[in-house]
């Protein structure tokens, strides 16, 4: 996967992440199904969900501990890397090369899903 590929798809999570993990309609995921069923409409077809986005979510949280945190903090929330880096207590260089490791492992599993 080419490094503008990976840099979109988390810039697509993260908002997707900030949004509240919502399906298309604006509905909570895990709410959409409740909700669907009160709708006066008879199509019962799950609103369109961006794949890729929830390809790239589920390989998040099978990332080792650390890297998930730092991506998750990197990409979701606001501030500079220094405030980040301060909110995690680790050192300017551990954040870059968790950060760093972070993508590279992304990557790899988003390949081998495509791939599958």
């Amino acid at each position: 996967m080419k490094p503008d590929e990976l840099a979109d798809l988390l810039a697509r999570w993260a908002t997707w992440v900030a949004a509240g993990n919502r399906a298309g309609l604006g509905y909570a995921m895990c709410g959409y199904a409740e909700r669907i069923g009160t709708s006066w409409s008879t199509d019962n077809t799950p609103p369109p969900v961006d794949t890729a986005i929830m390809r790239v979510d589920e390989c998040i949280k099978r990332l080792p501990e650390w890297h998930r945190r730092v991506i998750w903090v990197h990409y979701t929330m606001p501030g500079t890397a220094k405030a980040k880096r301060s909110n995690l207590d680790i050192s300017r260089e551990r954040y870059y090369e968790l950060l760093d490791h972070g993508r590279t492992f992304l990557a790899h599993m988003l390949d081998e899903e495509r791939i599958v």
